[in-house]
């Protein structure tokens, strides 16, 4: 699989495959909604080792909402066209229904606490709030009045809290694991909230909205901050998850995941994205055999002892758990760290390959600079990628002419452009185009005289066909005054109708 780039700028495929089986990992679960072509995914993203797999089961249409329980160790999923929740272990294996809900059931929402041994979901079709036992009994409705639209729920497994959203209401409550002590949080500047997630260790909640805006409050619903706002493209953002001190929302608009530092604001930020990508859904990211590691910038890994590599955008954007760049490498280094230089003969952001140094040395790994100069018959400045071609061709084999160039200039050899411009009656970016009717000369922007047949030599601007009634001259442009006596009325006036005639003409042609 080849994983595109990413932004800030862009992902670059960032990881390498590794036989070190004992490294921490970085697991991301997606879903993906069914399209008219294909049924709905399940995807397993783990970041090391830079491996996806799209989880081989059948029993899938439209999955939603996705989390993972530490206790049983198994994914958990929510299908809102099959109105089920489904459970299968870490590599897609056992597929197991965990319960059947009724035909009106729409489970946009889910979380689950095994240590509780509860699965908590929002049924936006029934408008309540669910809790079920993990093995899939004991249905119980915990909270049902005044509930418009709910959508992603989350759970502080700590407090046994759960925080839910209203995407008709613009409102963000919680309450206690049995439905009591419900209480509303956010009830203005909230526009249309479409998930959330919760961090534990600092106590915040996460959420995103529809429309490209991404904040955060407090449990107890102070300090609210901004962390992402796009006002220009608005990107549909549909569900978020944090996981050591990065925030991970699916951007269905850019059909990819915005990867943004906790603490700071989306100055920082990198897209991972995939070719598989289309309608990505729901999203938990966690670590299936390391704990969160809480390191600051620069360092990661067990007892923050690992220093970071070049990591594009800084070392804001190294993972704290694996040390992955999540942004890529800065130009001209590459590995799982980006502390590996580009191999001899590459160079700059994705290691490409030198121009055509002078035999016996390579370019500068991040620059791509040639040290010595150009192999022959070759140059451009100090990279020497461009051919030094014959005068009078371009291109990169120099097999294509190069075109009609002023003072008989040789072109650029590798666009093709005329450094001086064009020479009369050709115009266009390489000169090989001829001036459109009733124009000619130098930049083409001479209008030819009053021609017979409207037909000027677009060089000279010399009408081969003669000029009409009444005008004179190589290009037709001086009138042809004739003795005009009051004998010669009707010459007098056939001479105005066609000065008319003619200047009506020029006209509309200018207008054209």
């Amino acid at each position: 699989m080849r994983i595109s780039t990413i932004c800030l700028l862009v992902f670059t495929g960032f990881v390498a495959r590794t036989k070190t089986q004992d490294h921490p990992e970085v697991t991301i679960l997606l879903t993906e909604r069914h399209t008219l072509f294909t049924l709905g995914s399940v995807y397993r993203w783990d970041l090391f080792k830079d491996r996806m797999t799209r989880h081989n089961i059948t029993s899938v249409t439209t999955p939603t909402a996705i989390d993972y329980d530490n206790v049983t160790r198994r994914i958990y999923w929510t299908d809102i066209s099959r109105e089920e929740i489904r459970s299968s272990e870490l590599d897609g294996g056992n597929n197991t229904l965990v319960r059947k809900l009724n035909s009106v059931s729409n489970p946009h929402g889910m979380t689950v606490d095994g240590s509780a041994g509860k699965i908590f979901y929002t049924d936006l079709g029934n408008k309540v709030i669910v809790r079920i036992d993990i093995s899939g009994s004991n249905s119980t409705v915990i909270v049902s009045e005044n509930v418009s639209y709910p959508i992603g729920i989350i759970a502080d497994k700590t407090d046994r809290k759960l925080y839910w959203l209203d995407h008709d209401t613009d409102i963000i409550e919680s309450c206690n694991y049995d439905g009591s002590g419900r209480t509303t949080l956010v009830s203005t500047g909230v526009d249309a909230p479409t998930g959330a997630t919760f961090n534990e260790k600092t106590g915040r909640l996460y959420w995103c909205e529809y429309n490209g805006n991404v904040y955060s409050i407090l449990k107890d619903g102070t300090d609210r901050r901004t962390h992402y706002r796009n006002i220009l493209t608005k990107p549909r953002l549909m569900d978020i998850a944090v996981f050591n001190g990065f925030l991970y929302i699916i951007d269905r608009t850019y059909r990819g995941i915005r990867v943004i530092p906790e603490k700071l604001n989306f100055t920082h930020m990198g897209i991972l994205s995939s070719r598989y990508f289309k309608t990505l859904t729901g999203i938990h990211v966690f670590s299936p055999n390391s704990e969160e590691t809480g390191c600051a910038d620069g360092r990661y890994g067990a007892g923050c002892t690992s220093e970071c590599g070049l990591c594009t955008g800084g070392m804001s954007l190294c993972e704290k758990t694996t040390g992955s760049c999540l942004a890529g490498c800065e130009p001209g280094y590459k590995g799982n760290f980006c502390k590996e230089e580009c191999r001899p003969g590459t160079y700059g952001k994705r290691c490409s390959p030198c121009g055509k140094c002078k035999q016996g040395t390579t370019c500068h790994h991040v620059t791509g600079k040639c040290p010595s100069g150009c192999q022959p018959g070759w140059r451009g400045g100090d990279t020497c990628q461009q051919r030094d071609c014959h005068p009078g061709l371009y291109g990169l084999h120099c097999s294509v002419p190069c075109g009609h160039c002023k003072s008989e200039q040789t072109c650029d050899s590798n666009s093709g452009s005329c450094p001086s411009g064009c020479s009369a009656g050709w115009r266009g970016a390489t000169c090989k185009q001829r001036c459109i009717a009733d124009y000619y000369g130098e930049g083409c922007r001479r209008m030819c005289g009053y021609c017979h047949g409207d037909v000027c030599n677009p060089t000279t601007g010399v009408c081969p066909n003669g000029c009409q009634p009444y005008w004179k001259g190589d290009v037709c442009q001086d009138l042809n005054v004739v003795n005009l006596t009051s004998s010669a009325t009707k010459s007098r006036e056939r001479f105005v109708d066609a000065l008319i005639i003619a200047a009506a003409s020029r006209i509309f042609k200018m207008l054209m």
